[in-house]
């Protein structure tokens, strides 16, 4: 049996991020090469909703789970993920990306669900024979895939039942491109922002001066956003982007006081910084920008989601790849991914702001963004091979 990380039957197991993150980055490019190929006038059809999938149910979520299966056993010291679980975590992206191109939309809502549900049992059994505390904010993962397998089996009713209501898909697509993914953020990121960006270490819930307190303030924040997908779904788009963007900045900024600037040399510790910033800016701007609502929310998704996910998968691969060397060094690699992310920002809102040349902002959005990740994977070819 095994009773802690390193005894791990096979390095795959030990260090989840080394299979899952290339899966996330090659879903990605798939997601974002459709826009490229369409804006340069190589395929006839603008997939959105493919593009949406691939991004959040693709790549988003292997990155997610290469980062919670790596580090929830060595922060709580418990085992591995076991090799049925880690399978299925590397399937799913792909099978949600492959059906998702063929818009076999119930394959990939089903595929998801599958590898969600394999988590969530993953963090049941992990939590109770742990043997260190976790972070108060990690109440937010549990939340979080609550959101999405709400969301994913909404739309797969949906898709199956032709007259279902409109309303319905909308918050199905909403908890499920949103809600998961934020609360994902937000639970881990009051972790990983501290402990990275300020070298602060986040406090165990047992630790706290007032723990029962901690979790009952998270909980208000937790319907927070909750209200926030109904007020979007049966009142106002602006006024509920506005309430997640303050819901967001509360927990984001006041949480790991994020108004101080990095002090940790390193700069995917200042994408870290930029990221969790974007995410509530972003949801402000498109709640007073209607004419750019998708524009200002791919600052959310853009230099808000992506960026960090990006920037704090480097630092694990770095940092649990035998390369702790780099993770103080001005990486070339780290401003680039920045660059190229700022770039795919600017020309995804010209594509709002300037219609007349779509084509054009697409495609160089697209290709900044595909250049950010090929940086990236320069810094991850630098760590050593696995034992």
């Amino acid at each position: 049996m095994i009773t802690s990380a390193t005894d791990a039957p096979h390095w795959a197991q030990r260090e989840p991020f080394r299979i899952l993150f290339p899966i996330g980055i090659l879903c990605a490019w798939v997601g974002v090469g459709q826009w490229l190929m369409f804006g340069l006038g190589l395929s006839p059809s603008y997939a959105s909703i493919p593009h949406a999938i691939i991004q959040v149910q693709g790549f988003l979520t292997a990155f997610v789970l290469g980062f919670l299966f790596t580090a929830i056993p060595r922060r709580m010291q418990t085992p591995p993920p076991s090799f049925s679980q880690l399978s299925v975590a590397a399937l799913a992206p792909l099978v949600v990306t492959g059906a998702a191109v063929t818009e076999s939309f119930v394959l990939a809502e089903a595929a998801w669900i599958a590898a969600a549900m394999s988590f969530v049992w993953f963090g049941i059994t992990r939590v109770r024979g742990a043997r260190r505390a976790p972070p108060v904010t990690f109440l937010w993962i549990p939340v979080g895939f609550l959101y999405g397998v709400t969301g994913s089996a909404i739309l797969i009713w949906v898709m199956t039942h032709p007259f279902a209501s409109s309303w319905l898909h909308a918050l199905g697509r909403s908890l499920l491109l949103q809600g998961f993914i934020l609360s994902l953020v937000v639970g881990v990121g009051g972790m990983v922002v501290p402990l990275i960006v300020y070298k602060d270490p986040p406090p165990d819930m047992t630790a706290l001066p007032s723990p029962r307190r901690a979790a009952a303030l998270h909980g208000l924040a937790m319907k927070g956003l909750a209200l926030t997908f109904l007020v979007e779904t049966f009142y106002s788009l602006p006024i509920a982007l506005a309430l997640r963007g303050l819901v967001c900045g509360a927990l984001l900024i006041i949480g790991t006081r994020l108004w101080r600037l990095p002090n940790v040399a390193g700069w995917h510790r200042k994408l870290i910084w930029i990221a969790t910033w974007a995410i509530p800016i972003g949801y402000i701007a498109a709640s007073i920008l209607p004419h750019a609502v998708k524009g200002a929310l791919h600052i959310v998704f853009i230099a808000g989601l992506a960026l960090i996910t990006l920037a704090v998968s480097a630092h694990v691969s770095l940092a649990h790849g035998g390369r702790e060397d780099l993770v103080h060094a001005p990486l070339r690699a780290a401003a680039l991914i920045g660059v190229g992310i700022g770039g795919a920002v600017a020309c995804r809102l010209l594509v709002d702001l300037d219609p007349i040349h779509f084509n054009r902002w697409l495609a160089l959005g697209s290709a900044a963004f595909l250049c950010a990740s090929f940086a990236w994977l320069a810094l991850i070819l630098q760590i050593k091979r696995p034992t």
